[in-house]
């Protein structure tokens, strides 16, 4: 069973119109993480957009949390900012 999902994120902070790749790892009891196809979330998808895969697109100035979702867990939001 999963035990905790997270967000693997390189980059929270972007310029309008850059991109990065979050990926969702799960962890297990044992602490071992791997890596899950999750359901993606942007609170405010007008700001960054998210896709299927976990590709966030920064689209205008503002901020959003992103949040993945596997086997009924949810991850900790991950905060990005948007600057022009």
């Amino acid at each position: 069973p999963i035990a905790n999902l997270l967000i693997e994120a390189n980059q929270t902070a972007f310029e309008v119109g850059e991109s990065a790749q979050f990926q969702a790892l799960a962890e297990n009891g044992l602490g071992d993480a791997f890596g899950v196809s999750a359901t993606w979330q942007s609170s405010n998808p007008s700001v960054a957009s998210v896709g299927a895969n976990g590709e966030i697109n920064a689209l205008s100035v503002g901020q959003s949390e992103i949040t993945a979702s596997y086997q009924n867990q949810v991850s900790q939001p991950i905060r990005v900012s948007v600057v022009n």
